[in-house]
């Protein structure tokens, strides 16, 4: 009787272990559980992708002549539709930000011309100089070239160039002497000015989408501005050569 007794305290001791041990399992289960569910929001997360307006380039939606209207001001004007009859009100077709122009690469060069009139000695047998005596202006101002158009106002970028420059400039120089000109030879009197370049583009940004994007880029646009120096000079060659003038 005693071992029988034995046995039984002996079986309800591993019944005690086995359901401590299920116990234990299922306190773990809702670790498990919450575990599981952050993988799964992770998993969700990482599936939800943000999806951002991203930049377009001109004449992807909006014309280079429409991003270049914003800018200045002259922006495209839609009517608002009226319950009463009067006068039509108008409001921008979209609603700009500003724009500002990145430069890529900047550099200066001297433009030279020849001003006032030729003087040529280029007949045969000739065996004395020609002087003749020119007064003559020449005038050079800021511009932009934008992928071939020409003459919108620098000015409106104004937030985006170097400040180092007047970027509506403009200068002159007269030149008021006499040319000679030696036999076999012809020349012109000149007159030069340092051009300030920059190359790069003009990024346009807006404050609501403007066809499916806040920021629109115009590309190859160049702008150069007269630096304010000046000189004058003569230009001097053979009969056969051909001057800046193409005479």
């Amino acid at each position: 009787m005693r071992k029988i007794g034995i046995a039984r305290q002996e079986l309800g001791q591993v019944q005690q272990e086995s359901e401590a041990s299920e116990s234990g399992r299922a306190r773990r289960r809702p670790l498990l559980s919450r575990g599981a569910a952050f993988a799964g929001t992770a998993a969700v997360l990482a599936s939800s992708t943000v999806v951002f307006a991203s930049p377009a380039s001109a004449d992807d939606g909006l014309s280079r002549k429409q991003l270049l209207n914003d800018c200045p001001g002259r922006m495209e004007q839609i009517q608002i539709p009226q319950t009463q009859p009067g006068i039509p009100i108008y409001k921008p077709a979209r609603k700009l930000d500003g724009c500002t122009f990145e430069s890529s690469e900047e550099w200066d060069a001297w433009e030279w011309r020849d001003t006032g009139q030729t003087v040529t000695n280029c007949n045969p047998g000739a065996t004395q100089p020609i002087q003749h005596r020119s007064d003559s202006t020449e005038a050079w101002s800021a511009g932009w070239n934008v992928g071939g158009e020409l003459g919108f106002d620098a000015g409106k970028f104004a937030g985006g160039l170097n400040a180092s420059y007047n970027w509506s400039n403009t200068v002159s120089r007269t030149n008021s002497n006499t040319v000679t000109i030696s036999p076999g030879r012809k020349g012109s009197l000149t007159a030069g000015a340092e051009i300030h370049h920059a190359k790069g583009r003009i990024r346009v940004n807006y404050g609501e989408q403007a066809e499916g994007h806040y920021i629109w880029y115009i590309n190859d646009v160049e702008i150069s501005t007269p630096t304010g120096k000046t000189e004058i000079g003569q230009e001097d060659k053979s009969c056969t050569e051909r001057l800046m003038n193409g005479q």
